[in-house]
């Protein structure tokens, strides 16, 4: 009974996740009424995402600073660009540290936990005018990152499936041999 149990359970999880792949945008804004900032949340939580966030904020902050736009008005822009809460949450805190008289280097510490945008930008002051170009490489580089966390983790989700479907075959397999030894007990003792 608990193996049908697990069963079930790992069942209603793959559809649950299925039904989110397929229900796309649509899904994510009928969660964004019912639980406001839950798909926001969920979405910053995986590093792949993260990652492609910090780029898109970063990319559009980069051409925002190259076009001459007032750094408070370009972080709040970049931001929005973002569509993510999270993202948007940190650049108010970047935008009240910018009116407070930090420097942008400094500011943009509070939009990354790494610390990474800080010295890319730091570098990145040095050239004005190129901030684009000066960023692009890092911008592959964070693409590529997250690449290989979201194919990693494919490959870490696949392989517990997989062993664990081996792990469910196996306890089949394990009480069927065990029937058919009591049955087999059973026979030569009559």
């Amino acid at each position: 009974m608990l193996v049908i149990a697990v069963q079930v359970t790992i069942l209603v999880v793959l559809y649950l996740i299925m039904l989110a792949y397929l229900g796309g945008p649509r899904l994510a804004r009928w969660v964004q009424r019912v639980a406001p900032g839950l798909p926001d949340v969920l979405t910053f939580s995986l590093p792949w995402r993260r990652k492609r966030l910090q780029r898109d904020f970063s990319a559009i902050l980069a051409v925002l600073l190259d076009a001459e736009v007032p750094e408070i008005e370009a972080v709040r822009l970049a931001a929005e660009a973002t569509a993510n809460r999270c993202m948007q949450r940190r650049a108010r805190r970047v935008q009240t540290l910018l009116r407070e008289g930090t420097p942008l280097p400094e500011a943009v510490r509070a939009m990354d936990d790494s610390g990474e945008l800080h010295w890319r930008m730091s570098n990145a002051l040095r050239r004005p005018g190129a901030f684009a170009r000066s960023l692009a490489g890092w911008h592959e580089a964070l693409d590529a990152k997250a690449f290989q966390l979201e194919q990693a983790a494919a490959q870490v989700a696949t392989t517990a499936l997989v062993l664990f479907n081996g792990l469910i075959v196996a306890g089949v397999v394990i009480g069927i041999f065990i029937a058919l030894i009591q049955l087999i007990n059973g026979a030569t003792l009559w």
